[in-house]
């Protein structure tokens, strides 16, 4: 990943990719799409779009759109592979489980620090989305 991530940057993918265009084409009425968009749920519909935001902010890391971001995932995907080369990983899986074990218990969620949950948030909050065009194409 961390190779695909440089040559993204090396190739000047950003550069390239100024936005993302989706073609929507419809077969249906006005009328029928108003219905349907009427039948929709609407938490779905968040669902969706926090997922589709997730994955353009994936996407904008991925090729190097945000530089600084890029970096930080750079350095902790080469430190992750390095500790998986050097530390078996039944070892990493028993310090999983223990992890998992602690935060469940009741020393753990006392533990549990709320200002770096809200630094991660802002820094996932901090990388820009990338561009989306939306074009008909039915014509």
């Amino acid at each position: 990943m961390v190779a695909t991530m440089l040559l993204a940057r090396l190739m000047r993918s950003p550069e390239k990719q100024e936005k993302i265009v989706i073609c929507t084409g419809s077969n249906q009425t006005t009328m029928e799409s108003i219905v349907s968009a009427q039948q929709g749920l609407r938490t779905a519909r968040e669902i969706i779009q926090s997922i589709n935001i997730s994955i353009l902010k994936i996407w904008s890391i991925l090729v190097s759109k945000a530089p600084k971001h890029s970096d930080t995932v750079m350095i902790a995907m080469s430190c992750g592979s390095i500790l998986f080369m050097v530390v078996p990983f039944k070892f990493i899986l028993m310090a999983l489980v223990l992890y998992g074990s602690m935060m469940a218990s009741p020393l753990g969620k006392r533990m549990q620090n709320e200002q770096s949950n809200r630094r991660l948030k802002e820094w996932w909050d901090s990388i820009p989305v990338t561009p989306v065009e939306i074009v008909d194409c039915s014509t």
